[in-house]
């Protein structure tokens, strides 16, 4: 039920960060190389986690992920 998606898709070595917008019609959508990743930082909560994953043009932040 999180509107946060991280895909990491090792063939076209890209990161992908997806959030639903906040009227559940879209999606944003943020797609990083693998080059550009400078620094990911994890913070993990009891039922979940946090991810900020910083590149040369910005960061890409999603939050609230689960665990499986």
């Amino acid at each position: 039920l999180t509107p946060w998606k991280v895909i990491v898709d090792l063939d076209r070595e890209t990161i992908t960060v997806r959030k639903r917008n906040w009227y559940l019609i879209g999606v944003d959508e943020y797609i990083l190389a693998f080059r550009y990743v400078r620094r990911i930082e994890i913070d993990s909560h009891l039922v979940g986690a946090d991810i900020s994953i910083r590149a040369t043009g910005g960061t890409a932040e999603a939050k609230l992920l689960t665990k499986r």
